[in-house]
């Protein structure tokens, strides 16, 4: 990658249209190996879904132990294809986020090759920091759920209280609008911890951590969801990902409602009765479009992840320093270092400055 690219690459404090905008020109250079890295998971998972549609649609009770036997097998293997290709996309992740900060410190290209040896170097911690996530993930949704169920049916005694004597459509325009702002605060919460467990894969490659050490490391790395930098660029990042998701399979999908509606197919998402061939093509054609898309949110996960350390620790200070310093071991010839170091300006300590910590074993640059 040429010199010029990797300078208008410099990171630093990200914005959401700053994110968004790194994302597009990050997959834009790098598609065919994102694209290449996404097909194994996205591979388990639609081999999985196909599982799961096929024993769905055989089970019968009447039909004989052995129909019922295969139904079974049917659907519980592909539940483990499909967590499966899950677990991998959590592998991937750490091994993609290695390669993406290498290609940051000196221009070395995202290859696939680079990914799957960083897996297969850290692949027992990436094993337990999937267990972790997936844990972690689960929890919290139980959590929400009892929540949610608890706060939801505080809020109907109220309402039927409160609401009962107005109009009826002031009634829907008032539940309309506390259970959207009832969404959006869940889906601050739920994006906010979904945050912290997906960098655990990404300070397991980067940093070379204990899954253990990554845990805490990813919580203090994922922020404060009070603060509004924390929250608005995974927030934009995630319904960013969602509107390209919807677009790209709303495209893809048109010329095969046409064709169902022509012939008197009905194409509803709740309708179990449509024939094989039809489900088996959708699927197919989901499938395919989130290989194309799901380098993009892998992308904006490991922008998230280097941001963090970029607000905290001053991460980009170290990435330019690898861009241009030499290895440590190197002599340099006198006159000869390429770049100008620039004069710093005098400081004079005041009384507001923090004193410094010389008992730290991290400094701006996370040398120890």
């Amino acid at each position: 990658m040429p010199t010029n690219e990797i300078e208008s690459m410099t990171l630093a404090p990200l914005s959401a249209g700053d994110l968004l905008d790194r994302i597009v020109r990050l997959y834009r250079r790098h598609w065919i190996a994102l694209m290449r890295i996404a097909v194994l998971p996205v591979l388990l998972s639609y081999l999985g879904i196909m599982a799961l549609t096929l024993g769905f649609r055989h089970f019968s009770t009447t039909k004989g132990d052995w129909r019922i036997a295969t139904a079974v097998l049917l659907i519980l293997g592909g539940a483990g294809l499909y967590i499966s290709g899950k677990a991998v996309l959590i592998f991937l992740l750490g091994g993609t986020a290695r390669s993406l900060v290498q290609h940051f410190m000196d221009g070395s290209p995202v290859t696939v090759r680079s990914v799957y040896a960083t897996v297969r170097e850290k692949f027992w911690r990436l094993v337990g920091a999937t267990i972790m996530v997936i844990a972690l993930i689960a929890t919290l949704l139980i959590f929400l759920l009892y929540v949610v169920g608890i706060i939801f049916g505080i809020y109907v005694l109220i309402s039927a209280w409160l609401f009962s004597s107005f109009p009826f459509w002031v009634q829907v325009l008032m539940h309309s609008i506390v259970g959207v702002a009832a969404l959006f605060i869940l889906s601050i919460l739920v994006l906010m911890n979904v945050k912290r467990a997906v960098f655990l894969p990404q300070v397991i490659t980067v940093e070379n951590k204990t899954v253990a050490a990554a845990l805490s490391r990813s919580f203090s790395l994922a922020g404060n969801e009070g603060r509004r930098k924390d929250f608005i660029p995974i927030i934009a990042l995630v319904f960013f990902y969602i509107y390209i998701s919807y677009s790209v399979l709303l495209l893809f999908m048109i010329p095969v409602y046409l064709y169902a509606g022509l012939n008197g197919i009905d194409a509803g998402p709740f309708n179990l009765q449509q024939p094989l061939w039809y489900t088996v093509l959708t699927s197919t054609i989901s499938q395919a479009s989130e290989i194309l898309l799901l380098p993009v949110l892998m992308i904006g996960f490991i922008l998230l992840y280097i941001d963090s350390r970029v607000r905290r620790e001053g991460y980009d200070l170290e990435l330019l320093a690898n861009r241009y310093l030499p290895a440590p071991g190197v002599e340099i010839p006198h006159g000869s270092f390429p770049m100008e170091v620039p004069i710093a300006k005098s400081h004079e300590p005041d009384d507001a400055d923090e004193p410094f910590d010389s008992d730290s074993n991290l400094t701006v640059l996370s040398l120890r």
